[in-house]
């Protein structure tokens, strides 16, 4: 397979499927999230760099995840650029 073919995320996901499909990580549903200790839906990539280092989450706390994740990134943004924009 031509590594540049597909995005770290795609390959990264693929690599979770491979682990999961041949038993050398459990399934996401057989888990429990992280942070509510519902069942858990998804698999969550920190850094797509290491695609086998993941976490288990319900659906409602990936989204928070994500969302926190993003307005994390914004502030960086600002705080880079604060002295390039007239406030």
């Amino acid at each position: 397979m031509n590594p540049y073919k597909y995005s770290k995320k795609a390959q990264a996901a693929g690599k979770i499927n491979y682990k999961v499909s041949n038993k050398k990580i459990p399934k996401v549903n057989t888990l429990f999230c992280i942070r509510c200790y519902k069942k858990a839906e998804h698999y969550h990539h920190f850094n797509y760099n290491f695609p086998l280092l993941v976490i288990p989450f319900c659906l409602k706390c990936h989204h928070k995840t994500h969302k926190e994740n993003r307005i994390k990134e914004r502030e960086k943004i600002k705080e880079r650029n604060k002295n390039f924009f007239i406030t």
